[in-house]
């Protein structure tokens, strides 16, 4: 997790996941379809959200399609 300040307004931040020490998405936040704010927004359209709020995604691509029933 990093704060806003942390992230800033570059795309050059690398997200990766990890389930068991096994990474599970390896990414840039360059690669997402919505920019943060556009998320937030949305998000806000149906829940509220107030500060120290964390929002939880993953990747466009994702990875659930490429692993085994029971993985």
């Amino acid at each position: 997790m990093v704060s806003k300040d942390e992230v800033g307004r570059g795309g050059g931040v690398k997200m990766v996941s990890k389930v068991n020490k096994e990474i599970g998405e390896d990414g840039n936040r360059s690669e997402m379809i919505l920019k943060i704010e556009e998320l937030i927004e949305g998000i806000c359209k149906y829940v509220g959200v107030d500060g120290g709020d964390m929002i939880g995604r993953g990747r466009g691509g994702g990875v659930g399609g490429g692993m085994d029933e029971g993985e």
